[in-house]
């Protein structure tokens, strides 16, 4: 059992600062399934601390803020019942955290279906972060080493597309390490961009700060700037490419490692990309940078002649008719 002065310096660690009203819980239990809580005539508070509690039973270093609850049921005749049978001096609510029924109840209150997400730290102020402006050609470029090529990738992104926020989204692949850390350390030195970073693999892969894991698909996601892949050159992976097609936004970013690449071996694959930059990568390994191509519109130029005799001014008709049809 952890004492509230254990319980805020465990969540402090964790880089939550709790302060003042919103540090109810006096007793917490080590696994996050039980505690205490202290009522103070706040619902705000009190329910945060509820959040607070199975927080702790989270077995990560991560920052978790809530996104989304399913149901959240509140009784508030049971509620304050409960409250009225307590020494007015200290009144304390049973927390229980129920992992299998998905669900945190305390009093009358029931939060049922808690969905948080990891969220970047801050970087400490005063770390300073040293810029150099420098030529690099595209093909062929010179070796890098990841970090470099990854860099190099945003930086020519955010010049085309600049956006405040990057979603980024990586497909793991066997016996390959995750790229997407270091697109994390590259945007991390940008002061006014911020990125959502997630993983998707079969593979065991411990936790990274800042990047949400899960073992599924990637189809479903959408308005992604960058997808990250491995191999995707190969005729077997065309269905992939499709699928990133559709994930990214208009002009969004493939990346992919390939090995011994050609260009005249990929015209299939990748016809709906252009190949921006072909980075030479140490070792044998290239790194592709391409940009999705949007679809063309054509469209018939209409001409509509205008009469110095037209008095009723009917080409405005015209015009409003045009536009209607195209």
């Amino acid at each position: 059992m952890l004492s509230k002065k254990d319980f805020y310096k465990e969540l402090r660690l964790r880089g939550y600062h709790y302060n003042g009203a919103s540090r109810a819980v006096t007793l917490a239990r080590g696994d996050g399934l039980y505690g205490k809580v202290e009522w103070k005539y706040n619902w705000v508070t009190f329910m945060d601390a509820m959040l607070q509690i199975e927080i702790l039973g989270t077995d990560s270093r991560t920052l978790l803020i809530p996104t989304k609850i399913r149901k959240l049921r509140i009784n508030g005749s049971h509620h304050f019942d409960l409250m009225t049978k307590m020494d007015p001096e200290n009144r304390v609510f049973d927390v229980y955290v129920e992992p299998k029924y998905d669900r945190i109840v305390a009093g009358g209150i029931e939060l049922i279906g808690l969905h948080a997400s990891p969220v970047q730290r801050r970087k400490a102020p005063g770390i300073p972060v040293l810029e150099r402006y420098q030529f690099v050609s595209h093909f062929p470029t010179p070796t890098l080493d990841i970090t470099e090529a990854v860099r190099m990738c945003v930086q020519l992104a955010l010049e085309n597309t600049p956006v405040l926020k990057l979603k980024i989204v990586e497909v793991g692949a066997k016996n390959k390490e995750p790229v997407v850390t270091k697109f994390v350390e590259a945007v991390e030195d940008l002061p006014l961009v911020a990125g959502d970073f997630l993983l998707f693999t079969d593979q065991q892969v411990d936790d990274i700060a800042g990047v949400h894991i899960e073992n599924a698909k990637f189809v479903n996601q959408t308005n992604c700037h960058f997808i990250i892949a491995n191999g995707l050159s190969h005729e077997e992976n065309v269905t992939t490419v499709k699928a990133a097609y559709k994930s990214l936004v208009e002009k969004g970013f493939l990346v992919t490692r390939e090995k011994k690449f050609k260009p005249t071996h990929s015209a299939t694959t990748f016809e709906n990309f252009s190949l921006i930059a072909n980075i030479r990568l140490c070792g044998d390994e290239q790194l592709l940078l391409l940009q999705k191509v949007g679809k063309k519109l054509t469209l018939e130029p209409l001409v509509i002649k205008i009469s110095e005799e037209d008095n009723e001014f009917e080409w405005i008709t015209h015009i409003q008719t045009s536009f209607k049809q195209s």
